[in-house]
């Protein structure tokens, strides 16, 4: 089995013994928190023929982990990132959010942060990010991670809140001036 049609590169052989009753069962574990497309066949080899004969090729689709994440609330400094994960295996990932002010969203690249996110038993998770510049477009992204492989959501993008400043003059002596605003 293998993500290529025709078997020549990445295919993974899995030699299987059949019970007295002929029957087999055979289980691939680990493969991606998304959908790829993968194709299988099934062979025999016969020492006496010295060669291998190949069953149908076939496919099968693996199922996308169902993952909802939105930035809100948004404030000058802060974010809270917030959905929830069902995968449809409850296999183990590292899951998190990747966040920058550019549109690179890789883990790999300079100046993206990257934030692990517990997630609950119910699924639910809700992590804060602190330190963000004000009056600033950032782009995010949630992303798994499993077997050395990553999988990526949908690149959306949140904007902090600008400060603003009002200031006024309230009273001027020979020797002071008095100013208050709001901020």
């Amino acid at each position: 089995y293998g993500t290529d049609p025709q078997f020549a590169t990445g295919t993974i052989k899995q030699v299987l013994s059949p019970a007295q009753d002929g029957k087999w069962t055979f289980t691939v574990t680990g493969l991606p928190i998304a959908p790829t497309e993968y194709y299988y066949r099934t062979y025999i080899y016969q020492q006496s023929h010295g060669k291998r004969e190949y069953g149908e090729t076939k496919s099968f689709t693996t199922v996308q982990a169902d993952i909802s994440m939105n930035a809100q609330p948004v404030t000058q400094t802060t974010a809270t990132f917030a959905g929830t994960v069902k995968s449809p295996d409850n296999s183990t990932f590292e899951f998190g959010v990747l966040y920058s002010t550019g549109s690179n969203l890789h883990p790999q690249a300079s100046k993206v942060n990257k934030q692990i996110i517990t997630i609950g038993e119910d699924g639910s998770y809700s992590v804060k990010v602190e330190k963000l510049q004000y009056g600033t477009k950032y782009n995010y992204r949630w992303y798994t991670y499993r077997d050395g492989e990553y999988n990526y959501g949908e690149s959306m993008s949140f904007s902090t809140q600008t400060i603003s400043v009002e200031v006024g003059l309230d009273a001027v002596t020979q020797t002071t001036a008095t100013f208050s605003g709001i901020a």
